[in-house]
């Protein structure tokens, strides 16, 4: 009985994901119109093409990684759980949290523990996430050497680069120091305790002892880790490149710089906007930038709205088909 509770608990939330998901692609239907109006179709292929690379390696170095954490499941499965999590982060990113529930929620029915499923995932997305950040002083760097924002501005975007390197050091040292993760771990405990009266040790427990273990087995085997980053620096240029063909689908190719200038920002700002996705912040932010760099703000919008459109709605779309075989094998009882 309580077995059939939890797999309907757990086919229901993923539903409700999935119907937020189509809800955001239905409300900015009408940008999405307009913008492949004006699309060059042959230049719209080539940036799906280079999507698809980037969506590849994103689900190969979470496959990477959770083997590494020892989760029992084939590769094909984490390479699934790998896309379908990432398209849906994509689309109704919230500071991370729809790609992790999604991931814990399809890793359980292959009887993974909570806290072994997140583990992986966190780290997974802490190398996702440092590979965009580490555009920022990229960015940061051609916008002052070429001198195209004011002192004031100049010195927003400092403090900006810095509190992101800050948070990311922090994060890096909460996953490789274990005591700093116990004082972590052990706070949000008594916290959960004190809020729902619900005791969350053996979770933080099964998740401590998990990413112990993988972070031991990557110190044991560094090539591991080379072989992760590798995954995210072709992610993230895969990715770039097929932003480029957005503004040449649209007759607007600019200079690698401002690409990166204005995809770092606009996607850092989107990322930390608190709205799901950065829907609208994220393409204001990218369009506003871009027209400082020189580029006309009505190009930047349609850009990054298509860059949304090939990035975010077509893999959302995709990512429906491969659910049914997530979900349509036999629930597993996690062991332990």
């Amino acid at each position: 009985m309580i077995k059939r509770y939890r797999q309907k608990i757990t086919v229901g939330a993923i539903i409700g994901l999935l119907i937020l998901g189509v809800v955001l692609i239905v409300l900015d239907w009408p940008n999405v119109k307009a913008v492949l109006a004006e699309a060059e179709w042959k230049q719209v292929f080539f940036s799906l093409l280079f999507i698809v690379f980037s969506y590849f390696f994103l689900s190969y170095g979470f496959t990477v990684v959770s083997k590494i954490f020892q989760v029992p499941m084939n590769r094909l499965s984490l390479m699934n759980v790998g896309f379908v999590s990432a398209a849906l982060n994509n689309l109704l990113d919230f500071m991370g949290m729809g790609g992790h529930a999604l991931r814990i929620m399809l890793m359980q029915r292959k009887g993974v523990k909570t806290g072994q499923a997140l583990a992986p995932s966190i780290f997974h997305s802490h190398f996702h996430n440092l590979g965009m950040f580490c555009l920022l002083p990229i960015g940061l760097i051609y916008l002052l050497v070429n001198r195209l924002v004011s002192p004031a501005g100049a010195v927003g975007l400092i403090i900006f680069t810095v509190v992101i390197i800050a948070f990311i050091i922090v994060a890096t040292v909460v996953v490789f120091k274990r005591s700093l993760r116990l004082f972590i771990t052990n706070f949000l405990s008594k916290v959960i305790k004190f809020v729902i009266r619900k005791d969350a040790t053996p979770f933080f427990d099964t998740f401590d002892d998990t990413m112990t273990a993988g972070v031991s087995a990557i110190k044991d085997h560094p090539q591991i880790l080379i072989l992760v980053i590798l995954c995210v620096i072709a992610e993230w240029a895969f990715m770039l490149v097929g932003f480029w063909f957005c503004f040449d689908a649209l007759g607007s190719p600019v200079s690698p710089g401002i690409l990166i200038t204005g995809f770092a920002v606009g996607i850092s700002v989107g990322n930390i906007s608190m709205f799901p996705g950065g829907l609208g912040i994220q393409e204001a932010s990218m369009a506003g930038l871009y027209s400082l760099l020189g580029v006309a703000f009505s190009r930047g919008v349609l850009a990054s709205v298509l860059f949304r459109v090939v990035y975010d709605f077509i893999p959302f779309i995709i990512s429906l088909f491969f659910y049914r075989r997530l979900l349509s094998s036999p629930y597993k009882e996690p062991v332990g």
